[in-house]
């Protein structure tokens, strides 16, 4: 958006970017957990939370999944949350091929949604390669992952792999490489120690970085002084 306002001519001095942020009250450890009735105790859930439209290229996680049981690992267990276009197509192509390590769950509320990452071991923040995605795309569900501690997966180039690198909470795959989502999901699952410290490392970022509560400040603190500024100025002859 800033980049699309600069582009018609916008004072660069005049443009400010507030990113997303986290609910560092709504997720977090101080959360009670939940899992679906589907879920082994003994399970690593993954979870993806949000739309399942065409942009968010969900296939993968399907076959992710597939390579999963054709690999014989029983540890991870994908969980869907949401709505959209893809999600009837998503669900038949599931049954039809017995991905029974797949869970597709109806949307639900954002304490539940909060309840089931607390119960989670693994984010999936997952997106269709669109070139406008890589660097200006930060989704909740990315900020909720990081908000709720949980290690990050991401096929997601650019902004969102670097938000990862930078603080030291997930794993970058390909964007089409389901064979190396598999390995990513199969690695965590094998290490908690790793996982743990990977959202451990996660919620420090949240807390440091995303806090929303700091950036609705500074975007009133923005705000108000160009109020200011407009008040300040001479008032236009009628003409």
């Amino acid at each position: 958006m800033a980049e699309t306002a600069l582009a018609h001519g916008a004072d660069r001095a005049r443009v400010f970017v507030v990113p997303n942020g986290c609910d560092l009250d709504l997720f977090g450890p101080q959360i009670p957990p939940w899992r679906p009735e589907a879920a082994a105790a003994w399970e690593c859930l993954a979870v993806y939370a949000g739309a399942h439209g065409p942009a968010n290229g969900l296939g993968l996680l399907l076959d992710a999944a597939s390579a999963l049981r054709r690999r014989r690992e029983k540890r991870v267990r994908l969980v869907l949350v949401g709505e959209g276009a893809e999600k009837p197509a998503l669900m038949r192509r599931a049954a039809a091929e017995g991905l029974d390590n797949v869970t597709f769950l109806d949307p639900m509320p954002k304490p539940r949604v909060a309840a089931l990452l607390a119960g989670a071991q693994i984010g999936l923040q997952i997106l269709a390669p669109v070139p406008a995605f890589a660097e200006w795309a930060a989704p909740n569900k990315l900020m909720d992952c990081l908000a709720a501690g949980l290690p990050v997966v991401t096929n997601q180039p650019g902004h969102v792999a670097r938000i990862l690198a930078e603080g030291a909470c997930g794993i970058v795959v390909p964007p089409f490489d389901a064979e190396a989502l598999a390995d990513a999901l199969i690695a965590l699952a094998a290490d908690p120690a790793r996982r743990a410290r990977m959202g451990a490392a996660a919620r420090r970022d949240a807390v440091r970085r995303w806090d929303r509560r700091v950036h609705a400040e500074r975007f009133c603190a923005i705000a108000e002084s160009l109020a200011g500024e407009a008040a300040r100025r001479p008032a236009m002859a009628p003409a």
